[in-house]
């Protein structure tokens, strides 16, 4: 029999010729691990608040230094979820009241926060912005 003839010749030919050494060897690419998800996805908001060089861009909404910042209904939510959850803790260490009802109470004590944490963060925005205004007028 010749040689590089044969079953056992041919694995060993097929596993030599991806395992090459020297000038002449190609490098394998690198198998992507199936538990690596998608690749990451850029984000437009992000994005259009850049210029090109990476810098924010003088087109992005800036507000004049001292300017007093508008609220925002996430500020709100986060600061009626953290005080309806401090009173939740209070409530059922106090009273001797069912968890469904401290529960009831609490959701309902988030909604009253929700609206006049809103109606107050408005009112002081305008407040703080009046006074702002009336300094840089030089009033």
């Amino acid at each position: 029999v010749p040689p590089g003839t044969g079953a056992r010749s041919a694995t060993l030919d097929a596993s030599a010729s991806t395992h090459q050494e020297g000038p002449l060897a190609i490098a394998k690419k690198p198998r992507r691990r199936p538990s690596a998800g998608p690749p990451p996805i850029k984000n437009p908001r992000h994005e259009a608040k850049l210029s090109d060089d990476g810098t924010p861009s003088p087109t992005a909404k800036k507000l004049p230094a001292g300017a007093p910042i508008p609220p925002t209904f996430k500020s709100v939510v986060v600061r009626s979820v953290l005080a309806s959850a401090v009173f939740l803790v209070f409530l059922t260490l106090s009273s001797g009241g069912s968890a469904g009802a401290n529960i009831i109470l609490v959701l309902v004590m988030f909604l009253f926060l929700l609206g006049f944490g809103w109606l107050f963060d408005r009112w002081f925005y305008k407040f703080r912005l009046r006074r702002w205004e009336q300094k840089r007028a030089g009033g």
